[in-house]
């Protein structure tokens, strides 16, 4: 990660890591789905990844 200087720089450090710690966050939960999602029968595949994970995608990047 960059350092930045100035009287902010730690502050921009601590949120850039902050945000980056949800986003590892957020791939570790669709790594760990208990279910095939190759599977096509299987439909929570839409839930988990088109609704929740690209919602909270969405929501880190307005925060970045």
């Amino acid at each position: 990660m960059p350092k930045f200087g100035g009287s902010k720089g730690h502050e921009i450090w601590k949120n850039l890591e902050e945000l980056e710690n949800m986003f590892i966050k957020q791939l570790k939960q669709i790594k760990d789905l208990d279910y095939d999602i190759l599977d096509v029968k299987i439909t929570w595949w839409h839930d988990d990844y088109g609704q929740k994970f690209k919602e909270n995608m969405k929501n880190l990047e307005i925060m970045y």
